[in-house]
């Protein structure tokens, strides 16, 4: 077997100026050659995310989600007991493995799952109280928890969510639904700088829920923004997102595309090079599927399913320890926590373009490609391919997909881990070639 290029050689598309529509992960690029008909690209952007195997905490259970954070280089992990058990748990992993579980002293009750967090050098746990509407919270520190104490004048039928965020000054902000019937949700924080909680405020831009809100801290759009994310009211199984930047109000609602939850979605933050927004929830009614999507370059990635046959009956929680750890209680009747953990040293996105060399090629071509600058042209060395009856073995393939008479062609550089999403951005993926351009040269087989 053997390959010559063809004639004339090569088609260049320009890409200065392009980026993918808002919800829409396809571009198509119609290129007519000067030799026939034209041939159709197709770019297309996936996430590949690499979740291990499921694994089981030893010696635990729940009846609701847990929650985790990372304090004094351990992650630590809180939930309630099982069934009518209305104490709050708690344990520790470190050095790949999990301690025994621990009560929470103090005659620590809940109905709910709790919320946990670190702030001022102290671990936050937070939660609705078993026999009313009531929120709690105690801290840890020196290996000692302290006495519970609760926040006068606002009230919750779930429990609440927690995070710190750090404009204009470290604070630890809560976010709640409404008492008993009541979806809207609410809105608090604390600062150590005078010890009190602020009053209560309704985010009367955000719809409702039927469950706990979620917060997150993520730098979008070069701003550290406090991110929240909830399900509708009622039957409302959607998503929804809002966000806040330092003292200013809440942005005005908008819906996540895709997924729908009957629980609560949580959000948590991954960092390799550049950070990621993950968002993790419970598929619809009697869908028990974790799926998850994440957050880059202002816009969500269509969903995924975290792991097949996988499932758990409320939402699950997710940090960064490390790996990231997505963290549930199992599907159904079953009271086991589980998790799994996400590693991956290579960019989090991938553009991929897919050549449909239509059904009247029965051989594939071979592709060349390199950028217009410098003149002479540059080789772009990370360009993977797979594809039907493909004889394109490069530097290796990347779990994909197969469309009749079509080839998928992996741009990735070895060295570069930011995103190459935004392809009108000069500081990422194309601009590390100096041109943005790309020239792509035949081979055909003979």
């Amino acid at each position: 077997m053997s390959y010559k290029p063809a004639t004339p050689p090569g088609k260049e598309i320009r890409i200065s100026n392009w980026q993918l529509p808002p919800y829409n992960q396809e571009v198509t690029l119609y290129m007519k050659p000067d030799w026939g008909n034209p041939d159709t690209f197709k770019f297309e952007w996936y996430d590949n995310f690499p979740w291990t195997p499921q694994q089981l905490v030893p010696a635990v259970g729940t009846s609701h989600g847990p929650a985790v954070a990372v304090y004094n280089g351990k992650l630590f992990m809180v939930w309630k007991g099982q069934e009518a058990d209305p104490g709050i748990y708690y344990t520790t992993f470190y050095n790949n493995q999990w301690a025994g579980q621990q009560l929470i002293p103090g005659n620590v009750k809940t109905s709910h799952g709790p919320a946990i967090a670190v702030y001022n050098g102290r671990l936050y746990v937070f939660w609705k109280t078993d026999n009313d509407s009531t929120i709690f919270y105690t801290t840890f520190y020196n290996n000692q928890w302290a006495s519970p104490q609760y926040i006068p004048g606002i009230g919750t039928s779930h429990g609440p969510s927690i995070a710190v965020y750090d404009l204009p000054t470290p604070r630890l902000h809560m976010v709640w639904k409404g008492v008993g019937g009541d979806p809207r949700i609410f809105y608090s924080w604390y600062s150590t700088v005078n010890g009190r909680w602020y009053p209560q405020e309704h985010v009367s831009t955000a719809g409702g829920t039927s469950h706990s809100p979620s917060l997150a801290v993520y730098s979008a759009g070069d701003k550290l923004q406090l991110f929240m994310g909830w399900k509708g009211i009622g039957g409302d199984p959607r998503i929804f997102y809002a966000t806040k930047y330092s003292d200013q109000l809440w942005g005005y609602q908008d819906l996540v595309p895709g997924p729908t939850s009957s629980d609560r979605p949580s959000l948590g933050i991954y960092t390799t090079d550049d950070a990621r927004l993950f968002m993790a929830w419970k598929g619809e009614g009697a869908d028990q599927g974790i799926w998850f999507t994440t957050f880059y370059a202002n816009r969500w990635a269509p969903k995924q399913q975290l792991i097949e046959r996988v499932g758990t009956s409320h939402g699950p929680a997710l940090v960064q320890y490390g790996d990231l750890f997505m963290i549930w209680k199992g599907a159904g009747t079953d009271r086991g926590i589980y998790y799994s953990t996400l590693k991956t040293a290579l960019s989090l996105n991938e553009i991929r373009v897919a050549l449909h060399t239509g059904g009247n090629v029965q051989k594939p071509k071979q592709i060349e490609f390199w950028n217009n600058y410098p003149p002479t042209g540059r080789w772009i060395d990370a360009v993977y391919a797979e594809g039907k009856n493909s004889p394109i073995v490069w530097k290796k393939i990347i779990c994909g997909h197969e469309r009749e008479n079509t080839h998928t062609l992996i741009f990735r550089k070895y060295d570069i881990q930011k995103d190459m999403y935004n392809l009108g951005d000069a500081n990422v993926f194309w601009g590390t070639f100096g041109g943005k351009s790309i020239r792509f040269q035949w081979y055909i087989e003979s």
